[in-house]
């Protein structure tokens, strides 16, 4: 028995330890806050040069590609003894298993710039469909409606929803979170239904506190066959 347990333990041992296969990522960015990012640049292959990465805060940016295994190395200019500059390693974020299409989330949390990335489940949204993403450290509880069930979100998820409420007018929405020991409203207002309309809503960490973002996404859909 002992010899036939040794060669399965090594069988074991050798599969765990086998590379992450890389793969082509293609990458959306946007800052959920007004503050100004780092420059950081991402790199699509060794035969292409870097490339800097832009931070709009209204839409997510146009795509661009990576080449990375499970987590996306983001380079910045950095002192290389001598006095001069290069680009190294300065940050490297995990890609959620099995996504080929992300978008790269930034932020500032007091003084230090968290990223994030999410699965871009936009990629195949339709017409009035929303996206939440919930790129903060709690378990949040959303409802669009007086009588919607809550839409439960976990941390680092993004989920692609349909919105019930009538089109053309409004409803009450409302946030809900753990926040220090307590479930807490952190987000209440009225948002418009626009018929046509895809929309982001995206939470984020502000120290104890969340903070919440709701865009439109103004990509081009695209056209049905005649």
């Amino acid at each position: 028995m002992r010899y036939l347990f040794v060669p399965f333990i090594t069988l074991i041992t050798a599969l765990v330890s086998l590379p992450t296969q890389a793969r082509n990522i293609s990458i959306r960015t946007m800052a959920t806050s007004s503050a100004k990012m780092p420059d950081f640049f991402i790199k699509a292959s060794a035969e292409k040069p870097h490339e800097m990465l832009r931070w709009p805060t209204r839409q997510p940016s146009e795509r661009v590609m990576a080449n990375c295994e499970s987590f996306l190395p983001l380079y910045q200019r950095l002192p290389d003894g001598s006095g001069k500059q290069h680009l190294a390693i300065a940050r490297r974020v995990q890609i959620p298993a099995g996504a080929r299409e992300i978008i790269l989330l930034a932020w500032t949390d007091g003084k230090e710039v968290r990223l994030r990335a999410i699965e871009d489940k936009f990629v195949g949204a339709k017409s009035n469909e929303w996206l939440f993403i919930n790129a903060s450290s709690k378990l949040i509880a959303f409802t669009i409606g007086d009588d919607a069930q809550p839409i439960t979100l976990a941390s680092g998820v993004s989920r692609l929803c349909q919105v019930s409420s009538p089109q053309n007018k409004g409803a009450a929405a409302v946030g809900r979170a753990q926040i220090r020991g307590k479930l807490r409203v952190f987000y209440s207002t009225y948002l418009p239904i626009k018929e046509g309309q895809r929309t982001l809503m995206m939470f984020t960490d502000d120290g104890d506190k969340i903070r919440a973002k709701c865009i439109v996404d103004e990509l081009t859909l695209p056209e049905s066959d005649p």
